[in-house]
C-alpha cells in the first residue's frame, strides 16, 4: 500500500493529469515485442527512458490492481530485496508490518479519495526479515486500460533511527531537568513562561497547571522586585551577556516571601539575536548554596568558561598562560592580554611558589588532578587575596601531559563556592559526588547501587561500606513502614514522592533527622527497576521546630493560667481562641464560645463602640487600648469590662483577625461611680451639693439664654433648726434635714432641682418660668412642706423656712449673681418675721448696706466704749 508523496522528479504533467492518463509502462512480466524494423522503435525508446527515470529518481515505484502488485520498479525491488516473481500478483499488505496494516490502508484510502495529500509512514518487512521504515504516497491512475493505484516508496529507516535517538536524548535531559532540586525556566521577551520544570512549581508553591496560567513573571513579585528583574533582563537583552547570582524576592501562592538566586542567560537564534531567556533558580531561603548545573553541549563550554564566576586558566609546561577567562582577570586585576604568554609565578606569593610546583608536579607525574590547592594570589595592584584552585592535566592523544588547566575561586570573603560543572553527560556523576545534598540509588531490594559523598557524611559510612548493603540498617525501626509505604507508592504510580521524613541512624549510633524525595528509576520499557533519592540533614530544622513548639506550649500555658481574659476572633467577630479567664468572666465554657460571635456577650448600646475600636485596628494595623464596655454574662448579669485590642496579621501584613486582653473592672467602675456621686452630692440628704448645683445652674442659664426664657433660684434657710439641733442632738438634726429634703423633692417638678448648700440651707432651681405667680406657688408649697410636724426622739417638732427668690435675667445673668441676690432676698424674708418668701429687689441692696453700716458703727462704738446707758 502506498502514500502520496511529492514527486522527486518534476513532470510537466500534474498529478491530476497523470491520474487520468492510461499508464503504459514496460511490463516485465511479458516479453517485449520486437520492432519490425531493425533497432529500437521510438515507442520502445520512450519506454526505456521512463524505466531509466523511474530507476534513478531515488523513489521506489509500484502499481497495484485489486491490491496486488502488477508493476514494481527496479529501485523498489532493490530497497525491498524482493524479485518480480516474489512481488507480482501478490497482495501488497503481506509485506507491511501487521501492526501497521490497518492504519496504512486507511491512509491510502484517504489519499485516493483526495481527503489528504500528506505522505504517511509504515514499517515494511524486507526479504531478509529486517524492518524498513517507508515513507509513501499514492494516487489513482489507469494502467493498461484499468483502474490502478500508483505508489511511490522511499526508505526513511535511517531518519527514524535518528529521530528515536534524538527523542531518547531529549527525554533523558528532560528527566534530568525534572529531577533536579533547582528550578529551571525559559521566558520569552515579554516575560511569559515557555518552559519550566516541577522544581520551579515547588519553589513558587503552585501546581504545574497553575504555573502555566501565570501571565507573566511579574505576577509572583512585588513592584520593587519587578523593576529590579526588568533591569537585569533588559541588561541581558541589550548586552547579550548572561547575569549571574541575581538575587531577588518572590511571593509564593501562600503569601510567603522567598529569596531566590538566579542566572539569566540569553537564548539566541542563528543570527545571534536574543529571542528568549533561560535561567536556573535556587531557593536561598533555607539553603544558600546550590549547584549551578551546566548541561550544554561541547559547543557552549567556551561560553560557560567565560561567563562562570570561577577563575579558569590553562598553562603550558613552562607555566605560561595559554588561556584565561574573564573571572581570573577580575581576580588578579589584569586584562587578559597582559596575562596570556606570561608566567603564573608573577601572581603567586613567593612563599607559596614551592607549594604550587609540588602540586603541579604531582599532576604531571600521576596524571591525576590535585584539589584544594590554597595559596596567596597577588593582584596587579599589589593586594594579596586568598585563592583556592584545583589543577588538572591537559593530555594529548597519547596520554602525555602537555600542560595544565586550573579552576579556582577567591576564598577571601567566601570559603566555599559552587564548583562549576562543565562536562557533558559523562560528568554528571561528578556533580552528584560534589553536591551537598545526599544522593543515593537502590535496587528493588533496597540495596545501595550508588551513593554520593554527601550521604556518606550524613550516615558516617565510607561509600564502599554502603554499596551493596541494604538501606534498612541506617533507618530507625519505627520509620521503616513509612519508607516502605512511600517507595511502594513510587513503584505503583511511577511518580516521585517528596518530603519523606525519617530518623537516620549513623554508624556511630547517633540519630539524625533526614528528609528525602524519592524518584523511580525506569528501564526503556517504563518499568521501575529501582529508586533514586535526594535528601538532606534536617536535624537543626527539627530542633528549631521543637523549640518553637515548646515555646508555643509555654505561652499557651501562660495564657490559660493568667488572670486576664485573652481571646482571638476572626474578621467576622467569631471566637477562634479563648482562655479560661474569659470563660470565667462571661460564665460560658470555652467550647460554647468558640465559633460563636462576641456580639452575644456585649451590651447592645456598646456594640457600635467596639466596632469603631476594632475598625481603627483594622485600618491602622495598630493596637487600641482601654476599650471599656458592658459585658453580658451567660446568666444575664451585666459586668463592666475593659480590653486592649491588637491586630492579627498574615505574612503579607494584612489584618486577618484580632486578639484582645481584658479584665473585669466592675468593682472599679462601682467605686468610681460612688466617688463621682460623693463628689457631686450631699452625703446626708443625697441631694446635689453646691458644686453640682453650680454646674446645673450654669447649663440652665446657657439654655435660657439660647431660648430666651426665664428661670429662678430659690434660696431656703430653715428657721429654728439650730435650737432643735442643739437641744435634741446632731442625730435628730440630721434626721430633720433628711425629712425636709425628701419633702422638698416631692413638692417640686421632676425638671426642678433642689440642692443642699450646707447646714440648714437649701437652694432650688426652677426652669421655664413664665411669670412670678408660678414662683409664688412653688414658694408656698415649700413653706407648707417645711411647716409640717416632724417626730424626733419622741418629740413632735416644727420648723419654718425663709425663702429668697431671684430671677434670670432681671436679677442676674450668671450663677454667682443669681445665688447672691437670692441669698439677700432670703435674709430679707427672715427680717420680715421668717416663714415667708421674698423676691429680690434693688431696695434690698440699699437696705442691706444701711444695716451693714449700722452694725459696723455699733461694733466700733463698743470697741471705743462710746455707748452709755440713760434711764428716763
Amino acid at each position: 500500500m502506498a502514500v502520496k508523496t511529492k514527486p522527486t522528479v518534476k513532470s510537466k504533467m500534474s498529478v491530476k493529469q497523470k491520474a487520468k492518463t492510461d499508464l503504459k509502462l514496460k511490463d516485465k512480466s511479458k516479453p517485449a515485442a520486437k520492432s519490425k524494423k531493425s533497432g529500437t522503435s521510438g515507442k520502445d525508446g520512450v519506454a526505456h527512458l521512463s524505466e531509466d527515470i523511474i530507476s534513478n529518481v531515488g523513489v521506489g515505484i509500484y502499481i497495484l490492481q485489486k491490491g496486488k502488485f502488477v508493476y514494481v520498479s527496479s529501485l523498489y525491488k532493490k530497497l525491498s530485496g524482493y524479485s518480480d516473481k516474489e512481488l507480482i500478483n501478490l497482495n501488497s499488505l503481506d509485506y507491511i508490518h501487521p501492526e501497521d496494516r490497518e492504519k496504512t490502508t486507511q491512509n491510502a484510502i484517504k489519499a485516493l479519495k483526495r481527503e489528504s495529500s500528506e505522505p504517511y509512514e509504515y514499517r515494511f518487512i524486507k526479504k531478509n526479515g529486517e524492518i524498513m521504515w517507508a515513507l509513501e504516497m499514492v494516487a489513482s491512475v489507469k494502467y493498461q486500460g484499468k483502474r490502478a493505484v500508483l505508489g511511490s516508496f522511499m526508505d526513511i529507516t535511517e531518519r527514524k533511527v535518528i529521530e528515536k535517538s534524538l527523542l531518547k536524548s531529549e527525554e533523558k535531559y528532560r528527566s534530568i531537568l525534572e529531577n533536579i532540586e533547582e528550578g529551571y525556566a525559559e521566558l520569552d521577551l515579554k516575560g511569559n513562561l515557555i518552559f519550566f520544570n516541577d522544581a520551579l512549581c515547588r519553589i513558587h508553591e503552585y501546581t504545574r497547571d497553575e504555573t502555566m496560567k501565570i501571565d507573566n513573571y511579574r505576577a509572583v513579585m512585588d513592584e520593587a522586585n519587578v523593576k529590579k528583574m526588568f533591569h537585569y533582563y533588559n541588561k541581558v537583552y541589550t548586552t547579550g551577556q548572561s547575569q549571574k547570582e541575581v538575587e531577588y524576592e518572590i511571593i509564593t501562592k501562600t503569601g510567603k516571601r522567598r529569596f531566590i538566586e538566579t542566572s539569566i542567560t540569553p537564548m539566541k537564534d542563528s543570527n545571534g539575536r536574543v529571542y528568549a531567556f533561560r535561567g536556573i533558580l535556587t531557593d536561598r531561603t533555607e539553603r544558600r548554596k546550590a549547584e549551578e548545573a551546566l548541561r550544554q553541549s561541547e559547543v557552549k563550554y567556551r561560553t560557560i568558561l567565560e561567563e562562570m564566576d570561577e577563575a579558569y586558566f590553562e598553562v603550558d609546561l613552562s607555566g605560561n598562560y595559554t588561556y584565561v577567562n574573564d573571572a581570573i582577570s577580575r581576580l588578579l586585576g589584569y586584562p587578559k592580554e597582559e596575562l596570556l604568554g606570561t608566567t603564573f609565578r608573577k601572581q603567586v606569593n613567593e612563599k607559596d611558589t614551592a607549594l604550587l610546583y609540588e602540586a603541579f608536579g604531582k599532576i604531571f607525574t600521576t596524571g591525576m588532578p590535585v584539589r584544594d590547592i590554597a595559596y596567596k594570589a597577588i593582584r596587579k595592584s599589589g593586594e594579596v587575596r586568598y585563592s583556592e584552585i584545583t589543577g588538572f592535566p591537559i593530555q594529548n592523544q597519547k596520554g602525555e601531559v602537555v600542560g595544565f588547566r586550573g579552576i579556582g575561586r577567591d576564598i577571601t570573603e567566601r570559603k566555599r563556592m559552587e564548583e562549576a560543572l562543565r562536562q557533558s553527560e559523562v560528568k554528571y556523576r561528578t556533580i552528584l559526588e560534589e553536591m551537598d545534598e545526599a544522593y543515593f540509588e537502590v535496587d528493588l531490594s533496597g540495596n545501595y547501587t550508588y551513593v554520593n559523598d554527601a550521604i556518606s557524611r550524613l550516615l558516617g559510612y565510607p561509600q564502599e561500606e554502603l554499596l551493596g548493603t541494604t538501606f534498612r540498617k541506617q533507618v530507625n525501626e519505627k520509620d521503616m513502614a513509612l519508607l516502605y509505604d512511600a517507595f511502594g507508592k513510587i513503584f505503583t504510580n511511577g511518580k516521585p514522592v517528596r518530603d519523606i521524613s525519617y530518623k537516620a541512624i549513623r554508624k556511630d549510633g547517633e540519630i539524625r533527622y533526614a528528609e528525602i524525595a524519592g524518584f523511580p528509576i525506569q528501564n526503556q520499557k517504563g518499568e521501575v527497576i529501582g529508586f533514586r533519592g535526594i535528601g538532606r540533614d534536617v536535624t537543626e530544622r527539627k530542633r528549631m521546630e521543637e523549640i518553637l513548639r515548646q515555646s508555643e506550649q509555654r505561652y499557651r500555658t501562660i495564657l490559660e493560667e493568667m488572670d486576664d481574659a485573652y481571646f482571638e476572633v476572626d474578621l467576622t467577630g467569631n471566637y477562634t481562641y479563648v482562655n479560661d479567664a474569659i470563660s470565667r468572666l462571661l460564665g460560658y465554657p470555652q467550647e460554647e464560645l468558640l465559633g460563636t460571635t462576641f456580639r452575644k456577650q456585649v451590651n447592645e448600646e456598646d456594640t457600635a463602640l467596639l466596632y469603631d475600636a476594632f475598625g481603627k485596628i483594622f485600618t491602622n494595623g495598630k493596637p487600641v487600648r482601654d476599650i471599656a464596655y458592658k459585658a453580658i454574662r451567660k446568666d444575664g448579669e451585666v459586668r463592666y469590662a475593659e480590653i486592649a485590642g491588637f491586630p492579627i496579621q498574615n505574612q503579607k501584613g494584612e489584618v486577618i483577625g484580632f486578639r484582645g486582653i481584658g479584665r473585669d473592672v466592675t468593682e472599679r467602675k462601682r467605686s468610681e461611680e460612688q466617688i463621682r456621686h460623693m463628689a457631686t452630692h450631699d452625703a446626708l440628704t443625697e441631694l446635689p451639693n453646691r458644686m453640682m448645683f453650680g454646674q446645673l445652674l450654669n447649663h440652665a442659664i446657657q439654655a435660657a439664654k439660647r431660648n430666651k426664657r426665664q428661670l429662678a433660684v430659690l434660696f431656703i434657710d430653715l428657721d429654728r433648726f439650730k435650737i432643735i439641733n442643739d437641744t435634741l442632738g446632731h442625730e435628730a438634726g440630721d434626721l430633720l434635714l433628711q425629712t425636709i429634703a425628701a419633702r422638698f423633692r416631692q413638692t417640686l417638678r421632676a425638671m426642678d432641682v433642689v440642692a443642699r448648700l450646707g447646714g440648714d440651707e437649701f437652694i432650688i432651681l426652677v426652669e421655664e418660668v413664665d411669670n412670678p405667680g408660678q414662683l409664688v406657688t412653688v414658694a408656698q408649697k415649700i413653706l407648707s412642706a417645711a411647716m409640717k410636724p416632724v417626730s424626733l426622739m419622741g418629740e413632735e417638732c416644727r420648723v419654718t423656712a425663709s425663702v429668697g427668690i431671684s430671677m434670670y435675667p432681671e436679677d442676674g445673668e450668671d450663677e454667682q449673681v443669681l445665688m447672691k441676690t437670692a441669698d439677700k432676698a432670703m435674709y430679707f424674708a427672715k427680717e420680715e418675721g421668717k416663714n415667708n418668701y421674698q423676691f429680690y429687689s434693688e431696695d434690698m441692696t440699699s437696705h442691706s448696706i444701711e444695716q451693714l453700716s449700722l452694725e459696723t458703727h455699733l461694733r466700733l462704738a463698743l470697741e471705743r466704749n462710746e455707748l452709755s446707758l440713760n434711764f428716763q
